[in-house]
């Protein structure tokens, strides 16, 4: 006889859009009521899932922010994504880097308060491009921290510069950071056990049942979940008359959506110098290709940071798709 042992593995990562802390219209402008608000929700979704949590369950928990306004509104200004090639335009390096630990440490700050126990991992300082691409980024000290930790320690990144061998200096967006740990970086792997897997959607209650009885064989499958949470200002992805697109299922549906031209999602009017909501969608749809040939289930969600418990029930619930879009193969 044989009994099948169940184990979770459960990764979240947690986007807080630059536009959602603070008004990338104006120079170092950040909204630090918001920022205390969705870190309460952030501290009371993270210790009921810890609290809740049976033996057989791990659970890991990144949290990334944009650089907002601390860093688009002068990257653009002295079009710094194009690289660097001027003395002012290292000088202007400079000030973003000290505005933007400045947003980060209130991060953190505020994440401390409601009983998370974040460490800033600062990406610029491990990464490195060649004409704007990523060549690394040494992410192992982010692995082992979650790990050795069991899910105590919640890393912080945020999008940042690299130094780069042509351009001298390339912005990296939060979504490129995270494409690249989720997708190049084997480090990431090593969170979860991809020998054993189970499917969970045709699951067979009567096969869970585990017995103690030492004649038998008991055999360990493992769900392994990535849960990849995008938080901004708007509802999600909007259609043509602005109603919330609910989700992005397969290939043609992202197809269709990556060749529309509803996909700019309505300008703004602030500034992203780092492709804004078509680069995105893009970057998680390779996301989503890449874990299909994986033993994962990948889920994204990009939904308002705004509104009251959005971000605290994408913690709790994360498939739910009451709320905001939600991207799947």
């Amino acid at each position: 006889n044989k009994t099948l042992l169940v184990m979770s593995t459960n990764l979240y990562i947690l986007k807080l859009g630059g536009s959602l802390i603070s008004d990338k219209t104006i120079k170092n402008q950040i909204r630090y009521d918001v920022i205390s608000n969705v870190c309460q929700e952030i501290g009371t979704a993270i210790s009921e899932i810890k609290e809740n949590a049976d033996e057989n369950t791990t659970n890991y928990f990144i949290i990334t922010h944009g650089a907002g306004s601390c860093g688009h509104y002068l990257a653009k200004k002295y079009d710094l994504m194009n690289g660097i090639k001027t003395k002012e335009q290292w000088q202007i390096f400079s000030e973003i880097s000290v505005e933007l630990q400045k947003l980060n440490t209130f991060v953190l700050e505020e994440l401390r308060k409601n009983k998370v126990d974040p460490v800033h991992f600062l990406i610029s300082s491990s990464a490195f491009c060649n004409d704007g691409e990523i060549e690394t980024i040494n992410i192992n000290n982010i692995i082992h921290s979650l790990k050795e930790s069991n899910g105590v320690i919640s890393p912080v990144i945020h999008g940042d510069f690299s130094f780069d061998n042509t351009k001298g200096l390339t912005i990296l967006s939060t979504e490129s950071i995270v494409e690249y740990m989720l997708e190049k970086s084997s480090p990431i792997w090593e969170l979860f056990d991809l020998e054993s897997t189970y499917d969970n959607n045709n699951n067979n209650d009567e096969d869970l049942i585990i017995n103690d009885d030492e004649d038998e064989e008991l055999v360990t499958h493992t769900i392994n979940n990535i849960y990849y949470l995008l938080a901004g200002e708007t509802d999600g992805i909007l259609d043509q008359e602005d109603n919330v697109i609910e989700k992005i299922e397969g290939e043609e549906d992202f197809k269709n959506i990556l060749n529309s031209d509803m996909l700019e999602i309505k300008k703004s009017g602030y500034q992203d110098v780092t492709g804004g909501m078509k680069m995105k969608i893009s970057s998680c749809y390779q996301l989503l290709e890449t874990h299909q040939s994986k033993n994962l289930n990948l889920f994204i969600k990009l939904f308002s940071g705004l509104k009251e418990n959005n971000i605290y029930n994408s913690f709790i619930n994360p498939r739910n798709i009451s709320f905001g879009t939600n991207l799947s193969l």
